[in-house]
C-alpha cells in the first residue's frame, strides 16, 4: 500500500469504503457498542470474531485496521474544512447534540467543541469520529484478553495514533485509561506481548 504523509499523519493512496453514511450514524454506532458487557463487537473490532458471525456487526466488520486508519486521516483533515463533505454532516444535529451530552463525550467537549485553528473557523463539531473511535478502542483495550488486542497496539503505537491523534488533541484520559488496566509495558514491550508481530524488543517513539 502506498501513503501520503501530510502533518505527519500516513493517508492511504488506495480507494476505501467508509462503511457509514453520516457523522451522526458512526458516532451513535459505536458508542451503541460502548457498552463493556458487549465483548462481541469489541472482538470483531479487534479482528478476532472467532465464532461469532460477523454480518452481526456488518459495519463493524468492514471496519478492518487499514480501513480505520484511512477513515481517522482523512476525517481529521476534513474536519479543517467547514464544507468539505456535504453529506458527511447531512443528519438530525438535535440528535447528535443529545447524544454529546453523555459522559462518554466528556473529554471531547472539553477539548474540542467550537474549536477554532489558526483563527479560521473549522467544520462543526471537529474531529468528533476521531475521538469516539479511539475512545471504544481504549474500551477494547481495557477489556478484551491481552492477546486480542495487537491490532490496536499496531495502530497506537505502530502506527502512532497516540501522537498524531491522542496526544495532540489532549485526550490524554483516554491513554491514562489504558495505562491504569495495561501499565506501561503495553505500550512498548512488543517482545513479551506480541511477539508473532516480528518488532524489536522494545519500541517506541
Amino acid at each position: 500500500m502506498e501513503y501520503d504523509v501530510i502533518d505527519g499523519i500516513p493517508i492511504m493512496k488506495e480507494k476505501y469504503n467508509n462503511p457509514f453514511d453520516n457523522l451522526y450514524q458512526m458516532v451513535y454506532y459505536c458508542f451503541s457498542l460502548s457498552d463493556l458487557h458487549d465483548t462481541n463487537a469489541l472482538m470483531v473490532l479487534a479482528n478476532f470474531p472467532d465464532n461469532i458471525a460477523t454480518g452481526t456487526y456488518p459495519l463493524l466488520s468492514a471496519f478492518d485496521v487499514n480501513t480505520r486508519n484511512t477513515f481517522l486521516a482523512k476525517q481529521y483533515f476534513n474536519s479543517l474544512e467547514v464544507s468539505a463533505d456535504d453529506s458527511w454532516m447531512d443528519f438530525d444535529e438535535k440528535k447528535l447534540l443529545s447524544l454529546l451530552q453523555d459522559p462518554f463525550f466528556q473529554e471531547y467537549n472539553a477539548t474540542i467543541r467550537n474549536t477554532i485553528v489558526n483563527n479560521k473557523k473549522i467544520r462543526k463539531y471537529p474531529f468528533l469520529e476521531i475521538y469516539t473511535l479511539l475512545k471504544l478502542e481504549s474500551i477494547a483495550i481495557c477489556n478484551l484478553p491481552c492477546n486480542r488486542t495487537a491490532d490496536f497496539w499496531y495502530e497506537w503505537c505502530y502506527l502512532d495514533h497516540i501522537d498524531n491523534y491522542l496526544w495532540r488533541f489532549k485526550w490524554f484520559g483516554i491513554i491514562s485509561d489504558v495505562y491504569a488496566i495495561r501499565g506501561k509495558n503495553w505500550f512498548y514491550d512488543t517482545n513479551k506481548f506480541y511477539p508473532t508481530l516480528g518488532f524489536d524488543p522494545c519500541m517506541f517513539k
